[in-house]
């Protein structure tokens, strides 16, 4: 009854010992197969929930998790968020298995950039994220000395890929801000760096009020489209 009392409150590590006839010892058995069967378990769905499958890196939820536990810290906090340019063609030209073999090489070259594997997550298809506890302006030089080292080739199944990334770097100033705070300046660097097709950027409290203001543009012109409001000022010949 105890050892059963243990295992509902998710306690699989006691040992279960019973003494007494065959027939406890073999249900103490049962139960320690019981036992080892659910910790195993829960420890693949962990694995499952918190785990990009294809590169072993740490996804978005754990990403979350992991940031949310160093709010209350005072040193330095950056993030990078990296984004590998035209991978869409780069995957169709060289084959999706050839693809996957270069988000593994490329997830092992950013354990080394942040220096723990802890820090680093695949938060979309063709997006990592690296966390490092240095200033915005730190982590834009390795990530530049990255860069480059990719756009001169990475090999993959004897293949020299050149890749090409955009990065947005955010740093962490208020350590008490939300993480959702902290990862919208990194996308906003990053749609900045996209748009001066630059290798980073750093964000900057002006991103923002750009990004605003491309976003109501493309906005505008789509309605504009739609309602025939465009009219040609200037013919060039």
């Amino acid at each position: 009854v105890h050892a059963a009392r243990q295992i509902a409150r998710g306690q699989y590590n006691e040992p279960v010992v019973v003494a007494g006839d065959q027939e406890f010892r073999e249900l103490a058995q049962s139960f320690i197969a019981m036992q080892t069967g659910i910790r195993e378990r829960e420890q693949r769905i962990v694995e499952q929930a918190t785990r990009d499958s294809l590169t072993g890196l740490a996804n978005r939820f754990a990403l979350r998790e992991l940031l949310e536990a160093r709010r209350s810290g005072d040193e330095a906090f950056s993030v990078a968020l990296i984004d590998v340019h035209r991978f869409r063609d780069l995957n169709a030209s060289v084959g999706h298995h050839v693809g996957d073999q270069l988000l593994r090489a490329l997830a092992q070259r950013l354990r080394l950039l942040a220096g723990t594997p802890e820090f680093c997550a695949r938060v979309g298809v063709d997006q990592f994220m690296v966390c490092m506890p240095l200033h915005d302006t730190e982590v834009l030089h390795r990530v530049l000395i990255m860069a480059d080292e990719l756009r001169r080739g990475l090999n993959v199944e004897r293949t020299n890929l050149n890749v090409e990334i955009r990065v947005g770097i955010a740093e962490w100033r208020a350590p008490h801000a939300p993480v959702d705070y902290l990862l919208r300046q990194a996308d906003v660097a990053l749609v900045e760096a996209k748009a001066r097709n630059t290798q980073a950027v750093v964000y900057e409290p002006g991103h923002d009020a750009e990004h605003r203001r491309r976003i109501t543009r493309v906005a505008e012109l789509r309605r504009a489209i739609a309602g025939n409001g465009l009219s040609l000022a200037y013919q060039p010949l």
